[in-house]
């Protein structure tokens, strides 16, 4: 009755324990489109390195919201390997979502907690998973609004340089602004529009996760720095 009154039909399924970080690797393994991951701690163990590297060949689109005073030692692989961080300050939520299903937990993404901790979960394949959804983009928002304001304080972040062009995209002349997807001149190191530009360059931001890619014109997250999506990317290098 109680279950009814708060969830309709849509009740979760509950996981204990071992068989959270089962359902955690699961819902990584059958994404295919995107993955987003909030969780304050943590430190990857190799199995999840894999399912986590296997869903980025398949073109998932993966996000990772972590605790900004958290030293994150694989910062660098998750980088190199096309995952989006968002550091945020002072949470403790944690919560697993791909296209179809949400999980709620008290799992870290630390291998200590996914074996040895007692846990719970929770998991959502109905509407609640949009609400959900939203909380986690409302945490990235805050990742940005904080470099935001210390940009604007005269601190700001270095920007990298944006990745060159492949040759291999050179043969086509269109490309995609990268935040309204119109037509613009094929140029990756300036993905943006004139006016998109503008707005883009009171902060600075390469990291700053923008709605198309530059050469397909396709809804994907990308940015100033990674401005194709996966597959465009993977293409134009195989050429």
């Amino acid at each position: 009755m109680v279950l009814d009154a708060l969830f309709g039909a849509t009740k979760p399924r509950f996981y204990f324990d071992g068989d959270v970080e089962s359902a955690v690797r699961r819902l990584i393994k059958e994404a295919r489109e995107s993955i987003i991951i909030v969780s304050p701690y943590n430190k990857f163990w190799i199995n999840l390195k894999d399912d986590l590297h296997d869903a980025l060949e398949r073109g998932v689109v993966v996000t990772l919201i972590y605790r900004k005073d958290e030293k994150l030692s694989d910062i660098k692989w998750l980088e190199e390997e096309g995952v989006t961080v968002r550091p945020v300050e002072r949470f403790h939520s944690k919560l697993y979502v791909n296209e179809t299903t949400a999980l709620v937990t008290s799992m870290n993404l630390v291998e200590s907690s996914a074996i040895n901790s007692k846990e719970i979960c929770a998991r959502f394949d109905g509407p609640e998973r949009e609400e959900l959804v939203r909380y986690a983009h409302r945490l990235a928002d805050r990742s940005d609004a904080h470099l935001a304001q210390q940009t604007a304080r005269g601190n700001p972040k270095p920007a990298p340089p944006p990745r060159s062009a492949p040759k291999a995209a050179a043969a086509s002349v269109t490309g995609y602004c990268i935040r309204c997807g119109k037509e613009i001149s094929l140029n990756p190191d300036k993905p943006l529009c004139a006016k998109d530009y503008k707005n883009w360059n009171r902060f600075q931001a390469p990291d700053y996760e923008e709605k198309y890619c530059h050469l397909c014109g396709e809804k994907h997250d990308t940015s100033m720095a990674k401005p194709l999506c996966r597959s465009c990317w993977r293409a134009v290098v195989r050429a």
